[in-house]
């Protein structure tokens, strides 16, 4: 980021394990006046990094490719426009 009275620097780290997949993340201070504000900074944006974090985990654990649907029963084939049946004579 360029100068300024306030900078700091997101990361964000992906780390594969035998388990699974880690996400780290961080912030850090890079200018004096940021570094006194960091502590009430890092409590501001930490719910939005939670749910990025979040997000991140959820698709991740997602399968690659979507499930195929299983098949459904088959639909009758009989026309619907068909007269109601006749009935014999009437006496």
């Amino acid at each position: 980021m360029g100068p300024g009275l306030i900078r700091y620097e997101l990361s964000f780290e992906l780390e594969r394990d035998g388990d699974g997949s880690r996400l780290r993340h961080g912030i850090e201070a890079q200018s004096f006046l940021s570094r006194v504000i960091e502590g009430r900074l890092q409590r501001l944006l930490k719910r939005p990094f939670e749910t990025f974090v979040n997000d991140v985990r959820h698709r991740l654990a997602a399968p690659a490719a979507p499930k195929p649907k299983p098949p459904r029963a088959g639909k009758s084939r009989a026309p619907r426009n068909l007269p109601p049946p006749k009935r014999g004579r009437r006496r």
